[in-house]
């Protein structure tokens, strides 16, 4: 028996060194941080404010495009049971959607109107208040070196105004009058002259250089459900007033680079 066990921890002992062999002929490569991988939720923030104070003032060259979207689900279709107001929809909602569009700044260029406003470069402050909560994850290689991401989740709002909330000032939202003028496409037969915007929990995804902890892109994710009403006019005139919902959704990218082309090596 004693031989049996003997010859057990034998192989065993053989099979571990071999695993451990494997094990370092497997080891990943690693990347030195700047400074540590923030881990609290206080952490988390001041260096997401510190990155987009960096980029704020640093005026690194910007790429900016938004995908969004408007539809109606399942529910919302079944509750809006006039079939004039459902085709009326489609015309809206490219309307609505119509300004699928990108913009840029070069480096050294003010990025004051195509960077989130909230904040000032002295003070971009997200606090614990605003949020509902925050993590890291990481991403080894982005194609452009060591990364990891910020992800910063902030709670649902019902109609944010641009000047006191924080989905009004980090998204940009239009004022009412704007959003209102988008459906004046079906002025002819329908008006619009109020409505009710409930945003859903956002997102923010900030990936930062681990080198350096430069923001490289900035993603911010919302989801929207719109209430309002459509009054009839000229040939839908008999509709009458019915309430209609819809969903918005809207993801924002911001790509910076911190390339300076004025540098000694870029001359070259």
């Amino acid at each position: 028996m004693n031989k049996k066990i003997v010859r057990f921890s034998s192989l065993l002992l053989a099979l571990l060194m071999v695993l451990s062999l494997c094990a370092c002929g497997e080891e990943e490569e690693t990347y030195d941080y700047k400074s540590p991988i923030p881990t609290t939720t206080e952490e988390i923030l001041s260096r997401f404010n510190a990155a987009m104070a960096d980029a704020k003032k640093g005026n690194p060259g910007i790429s900016y495009s938004i995908d969004q979207g408007a539809s109606m689900s399942g529910d919302q279709k079944d509750k809006c049971e006039n079939e004039y107001v459902k085709a009326a929809f489609k015309t809206v909602s490219k309307a609505i959607t119509k300004e699928n569009f990108s913009n840029e700044t070069a480096y050294g260029e003010s990025t004051k109107d195509i960077f989130p406003t909230f904040g000032s470069e002295k003070a971009p402050v997200l606090t614990n208040a605003d949020i509902r909560s925050a993590y890291v994850t990481e991403n080894k290689d982005d194609g452009t070196g060591a990364t990891y991401i910020i992800v910063i989740k902030i709670y649902p709002e019902n109609n944010p105004n641009q000047n006191d909330s924080i989905y009004g000032k980090l998204y940009n939202i239009m004022d009412d009058k704007e959003i209102l003028s988008h459906f004046d496409v079906v002025k002819s037969v329908v008006t619009v002259d109020s409505y009710s915007a409930q945003y859903g929990e956002g997102t923010i995804r900030a990936t930062l250089k681990k080198e350096n902890n430069q923001l490289t892109e900035l993603k911010l994710t919302r989801n929207v459900v719109v209430s309002t009403e459509l009054t009839g006019v000229g040939t839908l005139a008999d509709l009458g007033t019915v309430p209609f919902e819809f969903n918005y959704d809207a993801t924002e990218t911001y790509t910076v680079d911190w390339f300076n082309p004025a540098t000694k090596d870029a001359k070259q």
